[in-house]
């Protein structure tokens, strides 16, 4: 959302609310997402990390994409925070195995990751070039995956890469960088290990608090903010126990 200011005095009261083209959530999301990633492409890259590959969660993922006859490539190159590095291997490995969408699962360093890869598609370059510009390249479809409750980058036109050479964290955005469906299935939040829950009950109230006082914010994001601070602290105590064993 965004306040534009016309002239001193003069407040043009239009906001711009930005969210990810389809989002399907919820127990079976995953299941009820198969008919809808057809129409993305033929070949899926596939960005992860090697844990989601251990725990079974990239598998059900392909098995999705199997039942629809969409081939797919695996990029697991994820390894922590994002880099330049890790998005250009991602890069070639996508135009290598000639794909046309993108798929992330993971945490925020494998979607922030496939946003990162899939701005260089059409036009190539460094990530690096996009700093402090907004980036409006062509993108192909990408669809985000959450396995964890913290980070929100499925549903923000934000990625954040760090520039190995220059050794410094790039905040880059753009519309574009918003994903075109996002799937949220807590069957893979509940593969996540109990200190990983522990943080996320810190950090999630945060940013809603947050949102509640900011001077440039409105009234429906400080509605959504109360109403995320409400809930999280309803079910958030709770969340390490319903770990399935």
């Amino acid at each position: 959302m965004r306040r534009i200011e016309r002239k001193k005095g003069e407040i043009i009261m239009a906001r711009e609310f930005i969210v990810p083209g389809q989002i399907i959530s919820g127990a079976g999301a995953l299941d009820m997402a198969q008919g809808a990633l057809a129409q993305f492409g033929k070949k899926a890259l596939i960005v992860t990390d090697k844990v989601m590959i251990e725990l079974g969660n990239c598998e059900k993922v392909e098995n999705v994409l199997k039942k629809e006859g969409i081939a797919y490539s695996v990029y697991s190159g994820i390894t922590g925070e994002p880099t330049d590095q890790m998005i250009e291997a991602g890069l070639l490995q996508y135009k290598a195995e000639n794909c046309d969408f993108l798929i992330a699962l993971g945490g925020g360093s494998p979607i922030d990751s496939m946003k990162a890869i899939a701005s260089l598609v059409a036009d190539g370059g460094s990530i690096s070039d996009y700093m402090g510009k907004e980036i409006k390249a062509e993108m192909p479809p990408i669809i985000a995956i959450p396995t964890t409750a913290g980070t929100g980058s499925e549903a923000t036109q934000f990625t954040i890469i760090t520039d190995t050479k220059k050794d410094i964290k790039m905040l880059l955005r753009g519309k574009v960088l918003m994903p075109d469906l996002a799937v949220i299935d807590p069957q893979f939040t509940m593969t996540a290990p109990p200190e990983d829950h522990g943080g996320y009950r810190i950090g999630r109230p945060l940013p809603c608090g947050g949102g509640v006082y900011v001077q440039k914010g409105t009234g429906y994001v400080r509605y959504l903010c109360l109403i995320g601070c409400k809930a999280d602290f309803q079910i958030s105590s709770g969340s390490v126990s319903r770990r399935p064993e």
